[in-house]
């Protein structure tokens, strides 16, 4: 056998085979013998791997194990070399020969995939939302920039990620300029994050899918963006079926692994539909709102009056900018006119509902304020 062209780490090595459930059961020659159980392969794992011959016969034991996985050699020759690694597969069903996938399908699934690891840092570093606004905090960006896109492994089309398991205190160096005592989450720590939010979006696309609805909705734990990134893996009109599956790194002695969820494409539809229900529960209710105005209004017969204000919306779920028609007084409307007219700021209290595909306030007996002249 010629030397093999790659170096395999042996206690990396050792180490996958126990957290894949692989135990010693004997030795042979110079080996030790490996399996699962009484019914699987054999694996000859030489006691001396650093020698010539050692390093040969554990090349081999390498394209074994990977056989019997059903993978590449390279694809677990990437899990040795990161062994904290936490591991997402995303396997997709086109209807296409495995290993392959429509361009514009594949386009859709890597940018459904960026933002649902994009919810897991947002969950992570900002807190919990039901609707995800604006932008990204920087330490999201850096660990989105962290994450490695792997290759595709056989069973019709699958992306896997890979999440490195960066230190928190390596992360922590990053952003010098926040709190001292505060403690960034670790990689690991996002992927455990990642996992549970799945596993809750998997079961509310469950129950949607077989009782057509579901209580409480704003408690379910997911956000808007989860439940419509998670749909868009599904391809145009949500038509095809898909998995998620989990592995934490090998390394660590929480393992971590779950058996592949699957989303079926009602799933998938079910799930845009309640994640847009999210959006407008989050994105409606009281608010103060700030800004300039923008726009005036008075409607022909009903000679309702409404000024648009461009500023920040001011709620319990937090801060967003926006732009949207707050239907007012008659005293307000001429108090909104001469604001406009001298670029004025002005603040308006009310309710914030969904009309008409969009957002409008309906203010009551809230009084337009100026501050600048109040």
């Amino acid at each position: 056998m010629h030397e093999p062209s790659f170096q395999v780490d042996p206690e990396a090595f050792v180490s996958y085979l126990r957290a894949r459930e692989w135990h010693p059961v004997a030795t042979w020659r110079g080996t030790t013998v490996w399996e699962r159980g009484p019914e699987s392969d054999q694996l000859f794992v030489p006691e001396e791997p650093h020698s010539r011959s050692g390093k040969r016969l554990l090349a081999r034991a390498l394209y074994e194990l990977a056989a019997s996985e059903d993978r590449r050699a390279d694809l677990v020759l990437a899990d040795l070399a990161q062994p904290r690694a936490d591991i997402q597969r995303f396997r997709l069903l086109p209807p296409t020969p495995s290993g392959s996938i429509p361009i514009a399908y594949g386009h859709k699934a890597i940018s459904a995939i960026y933002e649902v690891l994009r919810d897991a840092g947002r969950n992570a570093f900002e807190g919990p939302r039901m609707y995800h606004r604006d932008k990204a905090a920087e330490p999201v960006n850096a660990f989105l920039n962290r994450v490695e896109l792997g290759l595709t492994e056989p069973g019709s089309y699958i992306f896997t990620t890979r999440f490195s398991g960066a230190d928190p205190a390596r992360q922590e160096s990053l952003f010098e300029s926040m709190e001292p005592s505060s403690r960034l989450p670790s990689d690991h720590e996002v992927a455990i994050g990642l996992q549970s939010a799945v596993f809750r979006a998997h079961e509310v696309a469950k129950t949607l899918a077989e009782n057509g609805s579901i209580n409480n909705p704003s408690e379910q734990g997911i956000s808007s963006n989860l439940c419509k990134a998670l749909s868009d893996l599904s391809g145009d009109e949500r038509r095809h079926a898909f998995e998620i599956s989990f592995n934490s790194g090998f390394g660590d002695a929480d393992l971590m692994a779950s058996p592949a969820l699957h989303f079926s494409s009602l799933m998938a539809r079910k799930l845009h539909g309640f994640g847009n229900r999210l959006e407008r529960l989050a994105r409606t209710g009281k608010a103060v709102v700030k800004g300039k105005v923008i726009g005036l209004h008075l409607e022909d017969g009903t000679r309702r009056r409404r000024i648009q204000i461009k500023g920040t919306a001011y709620r319990e779920e937090g801060p967003e900018e926006m732009s949207l028609w707050a239907f007012v007084s008659e005293d307000d409307y001429s108090r909104a006119i001469d604001a406009h007219r001298h670029a004025k700021g002005v603040s308006i209290e009310g309710d914030i509902v969904a009309e008409n595909g969009g957002y409008r306030m309906h203010v009551g007996s809230s009084r337009l304020s100026i501050p600048d002249s109040d």
